[in-house]
């Protein structure tokens, strides 16, 4: 019997084995970490600016949400966060993989880079 298998995944490959087989790559445990370190910088400079008065959310899906005192929308945040990267070492082919998790950590360090670059330089 042919044992070849077609596509990204063994069929017998469980998702959390998928996942942790994608984090054996050294290179891609750094851009996980360096995705989950942007979202965590991120949630702080974003409290940070808001709490100035001096700024507003720029994310119209989070904007109302993080106009409050509530810590919801941060855990909500973090939750989409943790899905998305644990959906893409689970399922986007090791092939591609690398390329994902780059563009997510570049976008997600982008956000408290500009975060605190307006902090230190004060509202203007």
């Amino acid at each position: 019997m042919d044992e070849r298998v077609v596509g990204a995944h063994a069929p017998t490959a469980t998702t959390l084995g998928r996942v942790r087989a994608a984090l054996t790559d050294g290179n891609l445990r750094i851009l996980a970490l360096l995705f989950i370190a942007g979202q965590v910088i991120d949630a702080a400079t974003t409290w940070a600016a808001l709490r100035t008065g001096h700024y507003r959310e720029a994310n119209p899906f989070f904007a109302d949400a993080l106009s409050g005192e509530s810590a919801g929308p941060y855990v909500a945040k973090g939750v989409l966060a943790a899905l998305v990267l644990f959906g893409a070492l689970a399922y986007v082919s090791r092939r591609r993989l690398r390329v994902v998790l780059a563009i997510l950590a570049v976008i997600s360090l982008q956000a408290p880079l500009t975060n605190a670059l307006l902090l230190l330089l004060g509202h203007r």
